[in-house]
């Protein structure tokens, strides 16, 4: 008898102790995130959407929303209609990023177009894109069809929607796209390392009627400087840098990942540039992991933004 009235005792206490414990662990978190300016994400509702939609594969909440809360640093542009820009893909630089569509919100931009590298050098053709529209957690954003079609119907670009959904270097801009310009349309183009000078500037020529027509903005997603200690990443960044002010795209194209991991993007969109009489560009940011980490030892990536 003894025995099972300690017993009961013990299961009272016990049970008490599990019951305050589950009330701090449900109680601590309201208080961490009671006075967090969160965004208000938009539900994705596969009924309401068609089933040409990309996941949102390449996305940090965490990152995203500190970015986001952090564009307060820079006034938006007033001095000029932006033609074209320079961004890094990597999420680690989400601040860059949020800051660069932060600084064009304010234009009435009606399509993104966005150049990056075809990292894996996946599908049988330089040029890539979609045709899909992306589901990202504040909302759908849709392709520019009009432009996609006229540039595969000019043999172009081909689509390849596998490996535009999981190739990040256009897909991880989506997001800040849709928070920045949530009516802008993209068309998402990435190019393989075997596209010559020749054919990028075919490309180029097209790109640049669709810019001057109104509305269009053309994005080179790069990475710089990879896989050196920070002070190293510097002088190639500069050494990069001086290139780019020159338009000098045969240094651009003997360029490695020391340099940047995508010689034809930037070719592609300077070259536009060129083309529209647009030869100067302002650099808003430069920086590399190894800075932003404090890590200066390790090895980094750079990254530049820039418009047109």
């Amino acid at each position: 008898m003894k025995e099972a009235i300690r017993n009961r005792k013990l299961f009272y206490k016990l049970f008490i102790t599990s019951a305050l414990i589950l009330s701090v662990v449900l109680f601590l978190p309201s208080i961490s995130i009671k006075n967090k300016k969160d965004i208000q994400f938009e539900k994705y509702n596969s009924e309401k959407n068609s089933e040409r939609t990309h996941p949102f594969s390449f996305y940090d909440k965490q990152l995203f929303q500190k970015a986001v809360n952090s564009v307060v640093k820079r006034n938006k542009n007033t001095e000029k209609i932006i033609k074209g820009g320079i961004i890094p893909h990597h999420l680690l630089a989400s601040d860059m990023i949020a800051d660069f569509y932060n600084y064009i919100s304010d234009e009435n931009i009606k399509t993104i177009i966005i150049l990056g590298p075809n990292h894996n050098e996946k599908g049988d053709f330089v040029a890539l894109s979609s045709e899909f529209a992306w589901q990202t957690p504040p909302g759908i954003v849709e392709p520019d069809a009009e432009i996609i079609n006229d540039l595969k119907n000019h043999n172009l670009m081909q689509i390849n929607e596998e490996v535009l959904e999981n190739e990040h270097s256009v897909a991880s801009h989506i997001p800040f796209i849709k928070q920045f310009l949530p009516k802008a349309k993209v068309v998402p183009i990435i190019l393989s390392a075997k596209m010559n000078q020749e054919k990028a500037k075919i490309l180029s020529e097209k790109l640049a009627e669709y810019v001057k027509s109104g509305g269009a903005v053309v994005i080179a997603s790069v990475d710089f400087s990879h896989y050196l200690q920070s002070d190293e990443a510097i002088i190639k960044d500069a050494e990069t840098l001086e290139a780019m002010k020159n338009f000098n795209y045969e240094k651009i194209y003997s360029f490695g990942n020391g340099n940047l991991d995508s010689p034809s993007s930037i070719a592609i969109l300077l070259m536009a540039m060129q083309s529209m009489g647009i030869n100067n560009f302002k650099v808003l940011d430069n920086t590399n992991s190894g800075i932003m980490t404090k890590n200066y030892s390790s090895e980094t990536t750079s990254y530049f933004s820039i418009v047109f």
